[in-house]
């Protein structure tokens, strides 16, 4: 018998438990999501709290479907903070999935981390509605083999985040925030017809 010649499965771990959307429903998703491309092996956790560096240490890649909503009794503590950014300068990947941006107010490290952050006065979204991504780095490693655009269908398409660090990010893909579909109800200013987010 001649040993498999496929390559090996990226490792994940979703991280999950808390959120102010609805993560039961999401986490299952994204697993399959991953799943049915053959290429991870995802495991999920609902209590990180406490995980030191051992917990993270069999991944590639942590997945993070979790936002404390402001309460301190959910955040992680400082042994689970340090494992995370221990696992992400050894050059393992971290995805922040949709409202995480939102977690974390205050620990500059995972704000960087995550590069964009839904703040008091930065985020925001109109209704769910499809949208065009253009892709402006086809090069990248992210984005190497994508199309040049592509439909994201009934989605939330966030804006006016606050990028970290200001001013030193790298745009990888766009998509037109469409300022009518507010309907008037912007919390936040919306300038013009729209902008690219």
């Amino acid at each position: 018998m001649q040993p498999s010649t496929a390559p090996a499965k990226i490792a994940v771990l979703i991280v999950t438990g808390q959120n102010g959307h609805n993560w039961r429903g999401t986490t299952p998703l994204l697993r399959k999501i991953l799943e049915d491309t053959d290429k991870f092996e995802v495991r999920v956790t609902e209590e990180f709290r406490g995980a030191g560096p051992e917990a993270l240490a069999p991944y590639d890649l942590v997945v993070l479907n979790y936002f404390e909503r402001g309460r301190p009794e959910l955040r992680w503590g400082e042994r689970t903070d340090n494992a995370l950014l221990d696992f992400v300068r050894s050059g393992k990947g971290l995805v922040v999935y949709h409202f995480s941006m939102a977690a974390f107010a205050g620990w500059t490290e995972y704000e960087k981390l995550s590069a964009g952050n839904w703040r008091p006065n930065n985020g925001h979204h109109s209704a769910p509605h499809n949208f065009v991504v253009d892709v402006k780095d086809q090069e990248h490693p992210i984005t190497k083999g994508l199309k040049t655009s592509f439909p994201q269908t009934n989605d939330e398409l966030y804006a006016n985040l606050q990028w970290q660090p200001a001013d030193k990010f790298h745009v990888l893909a766009t998509a037109w925030d469409d300022h009518s579909l507010y309907k008037g109800k912007a919390v936040q200013p919306i300038p013009g017809k729209g902008l690219h987010q």
